[in-house]
Order: structure tokens, then sequence, then C-alpha cells
């Protein structure tokens, strides 16, 4: 059985001789041998030490050379490959699953590849069984059908449609809050929230008094009609806060277009339950419609 991340630092900090004057090494040797440290966090400081070896007090031998080819590809293993490292010929680039990491960020100026790098990983994730919710602003994924194992691609203006409905076990006015918070954010309407939230509730229970197959919510255009024809003390406390609301909601809903206009939109849960794939083309959108639509799915 191979050594844990655990060990390997603590033998690597070892190596390193600390003295007293090293109390970094020191502290950080006491937090892995008492189980302070994740299996992510004992590898992240193993490899910082096989790569960038401190000058300890009481110390200096055994560091007088940078690592070896080996230790650098046994240091560097990936589940995920999406590349090689330049700097040393056979060594996989890729994230590390098993450290659950819930975000990565792929940044760099135009050219450095951050496309390549994304449609890489979604290749080799793809590779590994997982379902993807790709959101594509520029056309950027369009051959992912034929690419990926299991995949559908839905776009706006094409049959595909998205619609505000509450996900499954969530409460509708717990969900109008949500739907509420992301309107306001993305369309500058901080102060109408409360607002929203009671316009989207009771247009909810307006749609399903007759009985109905699953429950219907309302659609941008019939919150901005509803806003419009109600009157100013219906759902707002004050009247300047309807009207900037009236103004941007118009707004929205023309840009969404007919991809929002309807009472039960795509239902992306059922196909990423099914380990299908979906891409969510969003270039025929305008901001703030596009962060709209990716907030609401992802919520």
């Amino acid at each position: 059985m191979s050594q844990s991340w655990r060990d390997q630092l603590i033998a690597q900090i070892d190596l390193c001789r600390p003295g007293p004057r090293d109390k970094g090494l020191l502290a950080l040797r006491a937090l892995a041998a008492n189980g302070r440290l994740s299996e992510a966090m004992c590898r992240f400081h193993y490899l910082r030490l096989l790569l960038h070896p401190p000058r300890c007090a009481d110390s200096l031998a055994g560091f007088t050379e940078p690592p070896s080819l080996e230790e650098w590809r046994s240091a560097v293993v990936t589940e995920a490959p999406i590349g090689v490292l330049t700097e040393v010929e056979g060594a996989e680039f890729g994230p590390h699953l098993s450290d659950r990491v819930e975000h990565w960020a792929v940044a760099g100026t135009t050219g450095f590849g951050k496309t390549v790098t994304l449609r890489g990983l979604a290749l080799a994730l793809d590779a590994l069984g997982r379902a993807l919710l790709v959101f594509e602003l520029k056309r950027d994924c369009a051959d992912f059908v034929q690419r990926l194992a299991r995949c559908v691609r839905v776009r706006a203006g094409q049959g595909a449609w998205f619609g505000l409905q509450a996900p499954a076990g969530v409460a509708d006015r717990d969900w109008a809050m949500v739907l509420a918070a992301i309107l306001a954010a993305r369309c500058g309407l901080k102060h109408a929230t409360t607002s929203l939230a009671r316009m989207l509730t009771w247009l909810v229970e307006q749609l399903n008094r007759a009985a109905v197959r699953g429950r219907l919510w309302p659609d941008v255009q019939l919150l901005c009609d509803v806003a419009v024809a109600a009157p100013s003390a219906k759902f707002a406390a004050k009247e300047d806060y309807e009207r900037s609301s009236i103004q941007v909601l118009d707004g929205v809903a023309h840009a969404l277009g007919p991809f929002a206009r309807t009472f039960r939109g795509i239902d992306l849960e059922q196909f990423l339950a099914q380990g299908t794939s979906v891409v969510v083309d969003l270039s025929t959108l305008e901001p703030p419609a596009q962060w709209v639509v990716i907030d609401v799915l992802l919520s």
C-alpha cells in the first residue's frame, strides 16, 4: 500500500532536519502528525518542499540539486490529464479529483490557452464518466455533441426554453426569494428584491389554482406584464422601486426573447441524473440575460 500524503510530508520534513529556529517547519510537522491537515493540504506542502527545499538552520545537506525526473513524475499525478508539463517530459498536468476541490479557476490573457485547457478538462472528465453542464458564450463547444460520450445541446431560440420553475423539493416561497435575489443582483434592482419575491409567489399561486401536471412558474415576460398592470402598492411599498423594476424587467424579457417565454422549461436535473452532459448555448443572448440564465440554472 502506497504511503499517504501525510506520511510523505512528515518524511520530507524530517529529511530537511529542522532545528529549533525552523519554527515554521516544526509547526507544519506537528499539524500533519496530529491529523490537522487534509490530504490535499499535505500534498500541497509536500510538493512545495520537494520542489523548493528550505535552507534549514541545522543542515543544508541533500538540497544542492533540483528534484530528479523520477521525483517529478511521482509527485505530479493526475486523475484527469489534460496535457503535459513543458518543463518535465512525460509529467501529466490536470486536476486531482480525489482532493474534492469544489472550484477551479483558469486565468490568462488572450491567446494563452484558456479555452483549450477547459476543452481538455471537459473531455478528460467525460472519459471518467462525469456528466457536465457547459454554458457556451462564444460557441467554442459546438462539437461536444459528437466528441462527448452522451451529450445534448440546447440553444436559445431553437426549440429550447429556459424556465424559472423550482427544483424538486424546494418550497415555492424559498425559490421565489432565490429568483428575486438573482434578478435584483444581475439587473441592478437591489431595492426591489422583496417586491419581486412577492410578485413571483402570487403568480405561482394563480397559475396553479387548477390541477396541472407539475408546478407552473411565470416567465419573465409575464412577470413584467404583471408589474405594469398591477397597482404600484400591490407588491412594492415605494412607487420608485416599482417603476425601476418595470423598466429593467422589460429589458431582460426583451433580451431573453422566446428562450424565456415558458411556464415549464428544460429539466437539466433529468439529463444529468442519467449521465448525459448538457451544453447550453447562450451565444445569441446579451448580458445581463446570459448571467440571469446561468445563475438560475446553477441555483
